[in-house]
């Protein structure tokens, strides 16, 4: 949790001027827990996802 939270501070806080906001919920299903992180940053482009996922690492 410490990374995304860090990166939230680093990323959405820090260089904008406009209110912020992390939301993070977790649900224990037994022997699974389901952890939700959401905020309000601009978020990752569609070819950077799909980019990420084929194992190539992130492009800046």
């Amino acid at each position: 949790m410490q990374p995304l939270v860090e990166n939230f501070f680093n990323y959405v806080v820090e260089p904008r001027e406009i209110k912020s906001h992390i939301h993070i919920k977790a649900t224990d299903y037994g022997r699974d827990v389901i952890i939700e992180v959401t905020d309000n940053a601009d978020g990752i482009s569609p070819q950077d996802i799909e980019h990420i996922l084929s194992g190539n690492g992130f492009v800046e």
